[in-house]
């Protein structure tokens, strides 16, 4: 399985990438066996692919990733804590969105480390090739990173879109 979905990465009709870093469902079977039996992988942003399918159509540079965020969250800066029960903080999870654990054991660091090299850097690597590609034709470049909005795990959010940084 490919760890993420590229299309239009030579295509410089737009100064436009979307990146949708969330839509991955795939957990490996070294990870998802060492998971609790009864776990839940809640909060996915599930269709995304499908509901902006039209965008490589468009001639849009679009990535986006085949591994669930509870492999790794993709959308979480490197240099943060690396694991932890925060969800919504957090590089790699050990509790899901409702804060129930994911695993039985603690995750070792060097398993941490090894999810780093084999599912983060290559996602990062190729968004940055993606930019520095569309620098070479623009001065700048609009980096548009999709979600799904659950107000259920926002309090008091009630945006149908939600621009953020």
């Amino acid at each position: 399985m490919d760890l993420f979905d590229l299309h239009n990465a030579d295509n410089h009709k737009y100064p436009v990438i979307v990146s949708i870093p969330h839509s991955g469902t795939f957990v490996p079977d070294d990870i998802s066996s060492g998971m609790s039996p009864s776990v839940v992988l809640s909060n996915v942003d599930w269709f995304l692919k499908e509901l902006y399918d039209f965008l490589p159509d468009m001639g849009i540079t679009v990535i986006s990733s085949n591994i669930s965020r509870y492999v790794i969250d993709l959308n979480r800066d490197k240099t943060e804590d690396i694991n932890g029960e925060d969800f919504w903080t957090k590089l790699v999870h050990t509790h899901n969105a409702f804060g129930n654990p994911l695993y039985s054991k603690p995750l070792q660091p060097d398993k941490i480390q090894g999810r780093l090299k084999q599912y983060y850097y290559p996602y990062h690597t190729a968004l940055e090739k993606l930019i520095e590609e569309k620098l070479r034709f623009y001065n700048k470049v609009l980096l548009l990173d999709l979600h799904s909005f659950c107000v259920d795990f926002i309090e008091g959010a009630n945006e149908d879109i939600s621009l953020s940084n």
